[in-house]
């Protein structure tokens, strides 16, 4: 059995070095990454804040998004560990490929959604060193336009990724960052 563990990246640009997953568990990889930066980004919130409430807000936002992103690293190995059975049991002929990205798709699909999310992050970084962290209302919507954003990425591609087969990994995806946005939002 394996745990693997994924990178944690530290600049949202590596989210295309992952953009081309062909597989389950490489769209769940891909996934992790997204939580990983969006993790960051509330972390760096809640350490330059220094009001109480809006702390105790900022790790009620990171727990539940951490809850979320601990079952997607246990799909993750049972999708890994299915997939390298399967491998093994084929005697090396099933590549747990469901199919191939060309680069175009890349190009012209893939990177410009991922790119635009890590365009939001660094803008969400500005407004940050802009802004009263002590405001509770700014540091809320803050957090919330985060989760939103994770929300978006997901959803498109859950509509826009060229191996449709996959689609739904990324939909489900878009549905967890969307029950978290709902459950902080009523906070």
């Amino acid at each position: 059995m394996v745990n693997a563990t994924i990178e944690k990246p530290s600049h949202p640009a590596n989210l295309m070095k992952k953009g081309k997953a062909e597989s389950a568990s490489q769209v769940y990889g891909l996934g992790l990454i997204i939580y990983e930066l969006t993790l960051q980004s509330l972390n760096t919130i809640e350490q330059k804040c220094m009001h109480n409430t809006n702390i105790k807000m900022l790790k009620a936002y990171i727990k539940r998004l951490s809850a979320v992103r601990q079952e997607l690293v246990n799909k993750y190995n049972l999708t890994l560990n299915n997939e390298i059975a399967l491998f093994y049991q084929s005697k090396g002929l099933y590549l747990n490929e469901v199919g191939q990205i060309h680069e175009y798709e890349l190009e012209e699909i893939i990177y410009p959604i991922l790119d635009s999310y890590a365009c939001k992050l660094y803008q969400l970084e500005e407004i940050l060193n802009l802004m009263d962290i002590n405001n509770q209302n700014e540091v809320l919507m803050l957090g919330l336009e985060l989760i939103d954003n994770l929300y978006s990425v997901f959803r498109q591609l859950s509509h826009l990724y060229p191996i449709v087969e996959l689609r739904p990994l990324f939909k489900e995806m878009a549905e967890n960052a969307s029950k978290v946005y709902l459950s902080l939002a009523n906070l």
